[in-house]
């Protein structure tokens, strides 16, 4: 804090012994409160929409001329929740830290000569990380540098009445599932089914027309015939030689002798009689 904080000390032991009665510890306060402005600022917050909190880290390296640098972080509604600046000590290192929520920030670095923090008078600088990921750096700038930072992404569920919400997640990935009974305009059936939501089709697992995701029986069931056919009219194949039986010329087997079901060549002289 160097010596502009022990000066102000001094006054405020001062203006104590001197019973300046009424207004001695409000007017301390101010001047103290003057005395540390060289010291990082950082505005606490408590509580974040998706309850997910990030550590800023904010090192400031200064130049010769320590008390030109100031800065501060703002957050989309230009709010400053974090600052710092002006520094008393050259070539020094400032760190300030804090919890912020998920989102993004504006950086604005300022040196008041206008020559930045390098390189001409000393190697100055800055680092600002966000849960230990450099996210902006510099040094080399006139009279102010901005720089626009986001927290990372974290996917999820972020529907506070969902059965699965993450307190942590920022982002949406459409994953909620909500334990919600949503009631019908019309249920004709009866089934439990929404008359919207209602899918026609076979549902009879039996059938080879069976539909999965039918939810309303529409009477197209049917089954497969003697030759697997789905839907098919063979009523019986008893020779299974892929011919329906109404249409086979030989249910059964043709003999050595061109006969159905013939006996074979039983004669002596083969399949005809003497």
């Amino acid at each position: 804090m160097g010596n502009q904080y022990f000066e102000a000390a001094k006054l405020v032991r001062w203006m104590c012994s001197k019973r300046f009665h009424g207004f001695v510890w409000p007017l301390a306060a101010l001047i103290l409160s003057v005395a540390l402005t060289g010291t990082a600022r950082a505005q606490e917050i408590t509580e974040c929409d998706t309850g997910a909190e990030f550590a800023f880290k904010m090192t400031v390296n200064t130049d010769t001329y320590p008390g030109e640098t100031t800065w501060a972080l703002t957050d989309a509604d230009s709010t400053t929740v974090m600052s710092g600046g002006p520094y008393n000590e050259p070539f020094s290192t400032y760190v300030a830290t804090a919890s912020l929520c998920g989102g993004c920030y504006t950086l604005t670095v300022n040196d008041t000569f206008g020559d930045g923090m390098c390189c001409l008078e000393g190697e100055g600088g800055f680092l600002l990380t966000i849960d230990g990921a450099l996210v902006a750096e510099g040094g080399e700038f006139t009279n102010t540098t901005s720089v626009e930072v986001c927290t990372p992404e974290i996917p999820g569920c972020t529907y506070t009445v969902a059965l699965n919400y993450n307190p942590v997640a920022n982002v949406d990935d459409g994953s909620c599932v909500f334990d919600v009974i949503v009631p019908c305009d019309v249920d004709s059936d009866g089934d439990g089914v929404c008359d919207e939501d209602e899918v026609p089709g076979c549902t009879d697992p039996c059938s080879c027309s069976f539909n999965v995701d039918a939810t309303d029986d529409d009477g197209s069931c049917v089954l497969a015939d003697a030759l697997g056919d789905c839907g098919g009219f063979c009523i019986a194949d008893l020779d299974e030689d892929g011919e329906c039986d109404d249409e086979d010329c030989c249910v059964g087997a043709y003999d050595e002798c061109g006969i159905c079901n013939g006996p074979g060549a039983i004669f002596d002289c083969g399949c005809n009689a003497l």
